[in-house]
């Protein structure tokens, strides 16, 4: 599974972090609910910093990180809301500058060297736990048993 295939499903751009970094306007994210993925660039290999950026208490050892990692998708990382999506990824935003801690789910993409450049993509639906639940499932099916990068579990 990768960004093409949650795209051909209808998830949309939200933005690169570092444009979410430093823009304020926020009127592009989607205020009701849904599901949200964090997409690597494809072809760029992964480097891990020694901590984590968002909150160096979360800091793994980067060769748990290493092993972790799943080459063959771009997909870092799905997560959900029952909330507002602009909220949800502000919130996720904020995390990764070290300004709250309301974002622990996909908190290891913060210790990946250039994040700034990954992408958010975005799906709304009245039933995000269910579509997270099918699309995390999926990739497991696609990735011999295993979850996006930062998913640590379902």
């Amino acid at each position: 599974m990768t960004c093409a295939d949650l795209c051909c499903e209808g998830f949309r751009t939200v933005g690169r972090i570092r444009e979410l970094q430093t823009s304020r306007d926020r009127s592009h994210i989607p205020v009701c609910c849904g599901v949200y993925a964090v997409i690597w660039p494809t072809g760029v290999p992964a480097e891990f910093l020694k901590e984590n950026a968002g909150r160096p208490a979360a800091t793994v050892d980067p060769s748990i990180l290493e092993q972790a990692w799943v080459s063959d998708s771009d997909i870092l990382y799905i997560g959900s809301t029952i909330r507002a999506l602009r909220k949800r990824i502000a919130e996720l935003i904020r995390h990764g500058q070290g300004r709250t801690e309301k974002h622990k789910g996909g908190e290891w993409i913060w210790q990946i060297s250039g994040i700034s450049r990954a992408l958010l993509i975005a799906f709304e639906t009245s039933d995000p736990g269910g579509l997270e639940a099918q699309v995390l499932e999926t990739f497991r099916g696609q990735h011999g048993g295993r979850l996006p990068f930062a998913n640590r579990r379902l």
